[in-house]
């Protein structure tokens, strides 16, 4: 299903918590298999998911610019369609999981350090892949449109190879 990456045996074994927040997210793989990471601090919010490749061998997501309960709203609408088995491709439309419709892009791994350093603790390093959920502005473009606002990369900054 993803050519774009290899599938790997992944390692069963899950990082030793440091302290509270991560005995907390750890817990959450435990339970349902993914946890929601939400960033507020920065020029623009964003949340990623954490666990949905180790637990479900299915790309990790990050998405930009939303509040923390909608971002997260749509990870965990994410995660409870791959736990009924289905799977997000890259670069295709689905309206789903916005009002609006969004893309998923896949995330180079030169973002990873400076986005989503909590998945490479999990992982022990950058070999995860991840897809970033796109939305429009409200105005209908996307970031690949001609015409995109330079504020919209500030809101949505693309992540994509």
């Amino acid at each position: 299903m993803f050519n774009w990456f290899r599938k790997k045996k992944l390692d069963p074994r899950l990082p030793t918590p440091e302290d509270d927040y991560d005995r907390a997210v750890l817990a959450d793989i435990a339970r349902v298999g993914w946890s929601v990471i939400c960033i507020d601090d920065g020029p623009t919010p964003y949340q990623f998911s954490l666990g949905l490749y180790h637990s479900h061998n299915h790309p990790e997501i990050i998405i930009f610019g939303l509040p923390r309960d909608t971002g997260g709203y749509i990870i965990n609408q994410v995660g409870g369609m791959v736990l009924l088995g289905n799977t997000i491709e890259p670069d295709r439309y689905y309206d789903d999981y916005t009002n609006t419709g969004n893309y998923f892009k896949t995330v180079d791994p030169e973002y990873y350090g400076d986005y989503c350093g909590y998945c490479r603790w999990l992982y022990r390093g950058s070999d995860f892949p991840m897809y970033q959920c796109v939305w429009p502005l409200k105005t209908g473009e996307y970031p690949w449109d001609d015409g995109y606002p330079p504020e919209g990369a500030e809101i949505q900054p693309l992540l994509a190879r």
